[in-house]
């Protein structure tokens, strides 16, 4: 197998590893999770208390600054019109962004959402 072919498999199976890191900490906290068909066109499907929430995960930090991160969520959200989430792995551990709709509390999901990736995210109302 070539180089590039290896490169390309690795890079898959990071991601793959990550997706199931997310799902199971998702479960952890009562959530069913979802894993999308062949991660198109999203990574995870969480439901919790009657709330349905879609899950991008993103396994290397490359490029991703707080912007893109803000970008490429509020898109999700755009798309899916339900709570949006883009998880990515980076040197510290989990960073998080979610989008969601004005005029419901969404406390608890948050709360459980924090309990599973950590207290370093950003809200962002569309």
């Amino acid at each position: 197998m070539g180089k590039q072919k290896r490169m390309v498999r690795s890079e898959y199976h990071r991601g793959y590893r990550f997706e199931r890191r997310i799902r199971d900490l998702l479960r952890g906290q009562g959530f069913v999770v979802v894993r999308g068909a062949g991660s198109k066109p999203i990574d995870l499907v969480a439901f919790k208390d009657g709330v349905v929430c879609v899950v991008e995960c993103k396994a290397s930090p490359a490029g991703y600054t707080v912007e893109k991160m803000k970008s490429e969520t509020l898109e999700m959200y755009n798309t899916f019109k339900v709570p949006s989430v883009l998880a990515v792995r980076d040197g510290l551990g989990i960073a998080w962004c979610i989008a969601l709709p004005i005029g419901k509390d969404y406390s608890g999901l948050i709360g459980s959402l924090a309990k599973a990736l950590g207290n370093r995210f950003i809200r962002l109302t569309p």
